[in-house]
């Protein structure tokens, strides 16, 4: 089965597969299971004022601030630390 034959012997299965799933009966088979819907949702959610809105914006900005910040530092000690190590090499004649 050179030439992509295995591929294509696994694509056929699957196909087969999947259409023997398909004529076979299930548990979906009524289209009453899917018209049926709640009408309302049982939670009943608060509108947040303009104020909140803009208080929660502002957290969310300063913590993405926080994260970058706490990514360049880790990343800009990870790179002192890369050329100190290759520059031990480059003097040792590692490399």
């Amino acid at each position: 089965m050179s030439g992509g034959a295995g591929f294509l012997y696994d694509a056929n299965k699957s196909l087969e597969g999947n259409r023997a799933l398909l004529k076979k009966g299930g548990y979906f088979n009524n289209a009453n299971d899917y018209e049926v819907a709640p009408k309302r949702t049982l939670f009943k959610f608060k509108r947040a004022s303009r104020k909140q809105l803009l208080f929660y914006r502002s957290l969310v900005t300063q913590e993405r601030r926080n994260q970058l910040k706490r990514a360049l530092v880790i990343g800009g000690a990870l790179l002192v630390l890369l050329s100190i190590t290759l520059g031990v090499m480059f003097d040792k004649g590692i490399f």
